[in-house]
């Protein structure tokens, strides 16, 4: 009997040493925690304080900027509804009526200047006449030249060489004469601007009041 019961009290005392051990090991252990959170507490802390001091830097950064100034050219545009009405707007034809359009020498939108020739008319026979006036005044010239060298010379009479001389000066009137009558036959731009409308085409009829 009692050897059983120092088996029992022997059995007793090694589990409360066991049980002491355990409990000094969790304490320790927690002690070791603590000390860890403590300081990875810190450690957060000072990356916390690093970083934020960072993005103030960077907001800094983006917000202060140095530029050099510089002239350029400053470009500002408006949209805005209304009406644009032509300064000089006016039809045109030709000076020489029942003329027969035979070019047309624009097109609708084309820039043009002032005495530009915008189209012609059929002046064959007025050309036809001013090359027979031209022939008669190249012969009327050289009449003229010989009947002024012989008045020189005081051969001939006074009225041979006044004749001569109003010959070839008729000459020289009807030739400018019939340059302008083929010029009427042509439609001119009376000034500078843009073709707004052709409305004839050739072959056909046009004259004063035909624009």
């Amino acid at each position: 009997m009692k050897q059983y019961i120092l088996i029992t009290a022997a059995a007793a005392i090694f589990m409360a040493s066991c049980g002491s051990n355990q409990g000094g090991d969790k304490k320790a252990e927690l002690e070791k925690l603590k000390t860890e959170y403590k300081s990875l507490g810190e450690k957060i802390k000072t990356l916390e304080t690093e970083v934020n001091k960072g993005v103030k830097n960077e907001n800094l950064i983006k917000l202060i900027q140095l530029t050099k100034i510089e002239p350029s050219t400053f470009n500002h545009y408006i949209e805005s509804q209304g009406n644009v009405e032509a300064k000089d707007n006016v039809w045109v034809g030709t000076k020489m009526p029942g003329i027969t359009v035979t070019k047309i020498l624009v097109h609708e939108g084309m820039q043009v200047k002032a005495g530009q020739v915008l189209a012609e008319g059929d002046a064959t026979a007025t050309q036809n006449q001013l090359a027979a006036a031209e022939i008669n005044l190249a012969n009327g010239k050289t009449t003229f030249q010989r009947v002024e060298n012989l008045w020189k010379q005081h051969i001939g009479t006074e009225i041979a060489y006044l004749q001569a001389k109003a010959q070839v000066e008729s000459g020289e009137k009807q030739v400018e004469a019939l340059k302008a009558q083929i010029n009427y036959s042509k439609i001119i731009a009376p000034f500078s601007g843009v073709v707004d409308e052709v409305k004839i085409k050739e072959g056909e009829m046009v004259g004063m009041m035909s624009p």
